[in-house]
């Protein structure tokens, strides 16, 4: 393991050479003006450079008239220009540290720290201008049908394959480096370009750094140790991309709990631009549109639950399998290595798939502490933000370094009572049993047609999705009724109990 001393000495290298940060309009404005003019014939007809020195060698008129033919039977085609543009273009930002690239929906631009995300227009007018200064003809290079052309091209050359993962390796992107986990130990170290990372923390890694205040709040607002060390894992799970855990967290209780000020301060951690705020129904919708907005998302953190959402797409979102999604007006891709998702929430989906594969998904921290208004500081979030992210973050490298030992997240039983509570809630047969006291009888029985019908009733009132006959005798039977066939047709053994105890 390497020690605190020696990380520390390789951040003040770093620190000491590290560049000012540059955003992808810095880094194409100083790019265009590293553009020099191209000769694209020489580019295009390597045989041509002879052709011009054999000409500069000999006096013969004669000759010198066959060398001008040869020269002129080479002819530049449209193609040849959109070609060598994109690949000149290339060679300069690579020799400058300024990769750029395209992957899946998106353009990119590596700003010497990390791979900027580049809105399309501006890379398409950027493209434009760079074949003009190259030396393109005038007529060319502005014209709309050459820069739609230019902009195929450079998706044909740019395009980046997806990036091999090293599953041993965790890498975090901070102001002052990367900073590297491995089975050897962990270090800060220089950006890299084939990290592709696409975000960086927007503070240094300090490792001495600590975070009084925020330990003091989390102790007020969850003073649960088992559910502090649950949610740090959760966040340093955030940063792992080989360990498939398959969990979505859920912050669940009432109003001014502090729940808020726990989004407000990771939010800040992370950066508000490396997260994604969509509702689970939005997610999961068909359409795709949203889930193709989580590319370079951290997580997806949001309030919006909804009571209804497509459980199969939900499973596949939390387990991070490839899931198809797409931007409007362009091709569907598989998405793969889906951020983590994260929700505040009062209330959990209420019509949801009843099987244990859907709810192993869910982990849940109830945050049960109301605060009373005179305990309530609203600056509190802004105090850790401005003072205890490092130590914030420490806190999190805590959580991510007991979850790559135990290869799992720490046991926590408020965590498992909340989800055992949860599967009953959210099971509308159970809470209908509940509600009418029936229990179980071998020697009693109802028609079953008759008592579906009241469950029916009973769940529109409620403002619940009944389920089918079917299931609903599926339902019963897991909860210990089981139905038989008499002359009267299928029944149900059950008996009313009677709250005063009488039957």
């Amino acid at each position: 393991m390497i020690s605190p001393d020696e990380i520390i000495n390789e951040a003040e290298k770093l620190a000491s050479s590290k560049p000012v940060l540059r955003d992808a309009t810095f880094v194409l404005k100083h790019l265009l003006a590293q553009i020099e003019e191209v000769d694209f014939y020489a580019e295009a007809f390597p045989g041509i450079e002879k052709l011009r020195a054999k000409q500069k060698e000999i006096d013969d008129p004669d000759q010198l008239s066959d060398i001008q033919k040869k020269i002129d039977s080479y002819k530049l085609f449209q193609k040849h220009y959109l070609i060598i543009s994109i690949e000149k273009l290339l060679e300069v930002a690579r020799a400058n540290q300024w990769d750029l690239c395209q992957r899946l929906a998106y353009y990119y631009v590596f700003n010497g720290e990390f791979w900027h995300v580049l809105a399309e227009k501006e890379l398409a007018s950027f493209l434009g201008k760079v074949a003009e200064k190259q030396g393109v003809p005038k007529f060319d290079s502005r014209h709309y049908e050459f820069k739609d052309k230019l902009f195929k091209q450079f998706e044909a050359s740019a395009h980046l394959p997806e990036p091999e993962i090293d599953e041993d390796t965790v890498l975090i992107n901070l102001r002052n480096g990367t900073f590297e986990i491995t089975p050897e130990g962990q270090k800060l170290r220089a950006f890299n370009t084939d990290d592709f990372l696409t975000y960086q923390l927007p503070f240094e890694y300090t490792p001495e750094a600590s975070a009084p205040i925020f330990k003091r709040y989390l102790n007020e607002v969850l003073p649960d140790l088992e559910s502090q060390q649950v949610l740090s894992e959760f966040m340093g799970y955030i940063f792992l991309r080989n360990l498939k855990l398959e969990k979505v967290l859920f912050l669940y209780g009432s109003g001014r709990n502090g729940k808020s000020v726990m989004f407000d301060i990771i939010k800040a951690m992370l950066g508000e631009n490396n997260m994604s705020y969509y509702g689970l129904q939005s997610l999961t919708d068909d359409s795709g549109y949203y889930r193709a907005k989580l590319v370079n998302k951290l997580i997806n953190w949001a309030s919006d639950v909804g009571d209804r959402l497509q459980s199969n797409t939900f499973k596949q979102l939390a387990s991070g399998e490839p899931i198809e999604a797409r931007l409007p007006y362009k091709e569907p891709f598989q998405l793969t290595n889906v951020c983590k998702f994260a929700f505040n929430t009062n209330t959990l989906p209420a019509d949801v798939e009843h099987t244990d594969a859907f709810f192993e998904r869910f982990l849940i921290i109830p945050f049960e502490e109301y605060i009373e208004p005179e305990r309530r500081d609203p600056k509190l979030a802004e105090k850790i933000i401005s003072n205890e992210l490092p130590g914030v973050f420490n806190w999190v490298l805590e959580g991510l370094e007991r979850l790559i030992e135990q290869q799992g997240f720490s046991h926590c039983e408020a965590s498992d009572k909340a989800l055992r509570e949860f599967r009953k809630e959210a099971d509308s047969v159970a809470s209908f049993v509940d509600e009418m006291n029936y229990q179980p009888d071998p020697e009693h029985w109802v028609k079953a047609k008759p008592i579906y019908l009241n469950y029916r009733e009973w769940a529109i009132s409620e403002g619940l999705r009944p389920v089918s006959r079917k299931n609903f005798q599926k339902r019963l039977e897991a909860l210990g009724y089981f139905s038989s066939t008499k002359n009267v047709g299928k029944v149900i053994h059950l008996k009313k109990h009677h709250v005063n105890g009488t039957h």
